[in-house]
């Protein structure tokens, strides 16, 4: 008989089409298998033979239907995976970075780059582990100073018995530091007349080649930085040209308390102390008759200044300021 699913021709005693696995109708007569793809489904019984002939269509082979439906998970499989793919390189672009194996091509520039100039110091390698108001015995200098010709910058020196000094040019700033430390921090007051005064905290820092560093910070936030030197800069004057004296005035002047003077020397320098400072110049009488000095601080300065002695050349009027013969 002919299997109405698959239309193969089977044995009459199966039940169960071995091509399509579909189970068999047996009251259905399959007599005519037509070429068009459909078969001629009588009933065995109660056929009426003037009814018209039903006709079923043929259903389709099992394996070829198989067949089709791999082919179409495959498909749409594939294009799934295209789409997946595309997602995740467009998603993962930007994150890529390049590795030791990437070459990158550079437009080499038909002048070469200026190096930009180094603003900050090199890194000093620090060796003081401890410290204490001895380590700032010497002499030292702001470690933004730079020294020029005819300019003077200002060297500081303490000593070991307590005496601070600062030398700027021809002028010395005399005064004392004492250490006030404790157990939390290190601490010093400084008692200068020039730039250095009142209470710092202090830090050291370098080491013996590169140089040390002291750090001075006030409470008000102000700091300097200073770096040690071995053989603070001096500077002198020379005396004027043609330079002219008058005798009378050589000798030591001191004001009524003595805390003030003024050394007239013959070979035409002049040393005057105020309190801690001492002012080293140079001097002679203009044609005005008038004490003219020079001193120097960070560049060259000149001083005029008035005088008139007494009868008896013990007493003399400086600026309006009384001065006695010592």
């Amino acid at each position: 008989m002919i299997c109405p699913r698959c239309g193969k021709d089977i044995s009459d005693s199966e039940t169960i089409c071995p091509f399509c696995y579909q189970g068999i109708n047996r009251n259905i007569d399959f007599n005519d298998y037509r070429q068009d793809g459909f078969v001629q489904i009588q009933t065995k019984e109660n056929a009426d033979p003037s009814e018209p002939i039903n006709y079923a269509p043929k259903y389709f082979n099992i394996s070829q239907f198989n067949v089709f439906v791999v082919a179409i998970v495959f498909i749409l499989g594939v294009a799934a995976f295209t789409v997946f793919s595309l997602n995740f390189v467009q998603n993962n672009e930007s994150r890529l970075e390049p590795t030791e194996n990437v070459t990158e091509y550079v437009v080499v520039p038909t002048e070469p780059p200026t190096t930009p100039e180094v603003t900050e110091p090199p890194t000093v390698k620090n060796t003081v582990k401890s410290f204490s108001i001895k380590n700032l015995y010497g002499s030292w200098k702001m470690a933004d100073a730079v020294e020029q010709e005819g300019l003077a910058i200002p060297y500081f020196t303490f000593f070991s018995d307590g005496v601070a000094q600062e030398n700027y040019g021809s002028i010395v700033y005399g005064g004392l530091f004492k250490d006030e430390s404790n157990e939390k921090k290190h601490s010093v007051y400084i008692e200068l007349e020039g730039n250095l005064d009142g209470l710092f905290e202090f830090e050291l820092t370098g080491n013996s080649k590169d140089g040390y560093t002291l750090t001075l910070t006030k409470n008000s936030g102000a700091q300097y930085k200073l770096v040690k030197v071995k053989n603070p800069k001096s500077y002198s004057l020379s005396t004027m040209k043609d330079y002219k004296i008058d005798k009378d005035l050589i000798g030591v002047w001191k004001s009524k308390d003595g805390d003030k003077d003024y050394r007239f020397n013959k070979n035409g320098t002049l040393v005057r102390n105020t309190g801690y400072t001492t002012m080293n110049t140079v001097w002679t009488i203009d044609d005005g008759g008038q004490i003219t000095l020079k001193y120097m601080r960070d560049h060259i300065i000149t001083l005029r200044l008035n005088y008139t002695m007494s009868n008896d050349k013990k007493r003399i009027k400086i600026n309006n300021v009384i001065y006695y013969k010592d």
